[in-house]
């Protein structure tokens, strides 16, 4: 796991800025992970929301039942739905 990754913000609480982290991996899967989000039982649905190609397609071709405006996901929206899930 030695290298540099993108990764998402679990806490809109703490902010760290744009600086580079050193890290210890935990997996969403595990029992240490419940306790670090404030919903943990929404931890699969975040699984989901980071394993979609979602980023640059056009919010009604993701989700054509929807009223919300048609614009472009970003990461920023996936961020938005993240915190959402978790926070």
């Amino acid at each position: 796991m030695d290298g540099v990754y993108d990764a998402w913000c679990v806490d809109v609480d703490q902010s760290l800025g744009s600086r580079t982290f050193d890290v210890r991996l935990v997996s969403t899967y595990g029992d240490e992970a419940q306790s670090l989000v404030e919903f943990p039982e929404n931890l699969d649905e975040v699984n989901w929301v980071i394993n979609q190609s979602f980023v640059g397609q056009r919010f009604s071709s993701v989700f054509p039942a929807s009223d919300c405006d048609d614009g472009i996901i970003t990461s920023g929206t996936q961020q938005r739905a993240i915190w959402g899930l978790i926070e």
